[in-house]
């Protein structure tokens, strides 16, 4: 029923991997993916996609990114061209740590547009404190036919413009909380065929388990929350999450 589009398990021992797998498929996830954040990362992610129902992002965090160097993209270039890496994520632009090294990030962004043309697959980008930066290096460079705003966390007229470029937006456990209703008013303003969730794990854990660490399993009770919002059968929207995920991954 259910697709967890993002998370960051590759700091998990094989063991604790293999039980939130275990896990995960007891909720009815039946996809996972772990995105890296810089080489290392992304070849970990690589390395758990060996399993059954897992896939891999390979791509540079935009806070890795200072001194940036175009080179430094090779290896995610070459992590790209195997089948079990299905995006270019994650990667972007964030404002809200450090804005003292915006020029580099930019730089990265571009390259990794490249790269998301380059081998046909999804960019997922990051996009704190900078959702206008970010659709405007898109626009200038092309947003490639597959794109997902992970965890999204701006406005609704960024995501009026979002969807108008074709993209995909994600929604993580974040969206569950209390004082999330503006994110539930985006979540319901996405259409059917283009609305992912994920959890972002091991951060973000969704009502009722927040404050625990976040597990692929939890994607569960984030796509009850926005099947209920948005007033739909839960079976329904599990399926429409995971056909998205599906056709956005070229897994199809």
């Amino acid at each position: 029923m259910w697709f967890d589009t993002h998370c960051h398990l590759y700091d998990l021992t094989p063991e604790e991997f293999d039980s939130a797998l275990a896990e995960a498929t007891e909720a009815a996830v039946e996809g996972v993916v772990v995105v890296g954040v810089d080489p290392e990362t992304s070849r970990l992610a690589l390395d758990r996609a060996e399993r059954e129902m897992v896939y891999a992002g390979a791509a540079f965090h935009p806070s890795e990114t200072r001194g940036w160097k175009d080179h430094w993209a090779d290896e995610i270039d070459a992590m790209l061209e195997d089948p079990r890496t299905v995006a270019v994520g994650e990667t972007g632009i964030d404002l809200y740590w450090d804005r003292t090294f915006f020029e580099d990030q930019k730089r990265a962004l571009t390259r990794h547009i490249e790269l998301s043309h380059k081998h046909d697959k999804a960019l997922v980008l990051h996009t704190r404190e900078s959702i206008w930066e970010t659709i405007e290096i898109l626009k200038a460079e092309g947003p490639p036919p597959r794109l997902i705003f992970h965890c999204w966390s701006a406005g609704l007229d960024a995501l009026e413009v979002a969807l108008g470029m074709g993209a995909y937006v994600s929604f993580a456990g974040n969206s569950t909380f209390k004082n999330a209703a503006e994110l539930r008013e985006a979540a319901r303003r996405v259409p059917d065929d283009r609305i992912l969730i994920e959890t972002d794990s091991p951060y973000l854990a969704p009502v009722p388990v927040r404050g625990k660490p976040n597990q692929p399993a939890f994607v569960a009770h984030t796509g009850r929350t926005l099947a209920a919002d948005r007033g739909v059968e839960v079976e329904a929207f599990g399926e429409a999450t995971t056909a998205n995920a599906r056709a956005v991954f070229g897994l199809q």
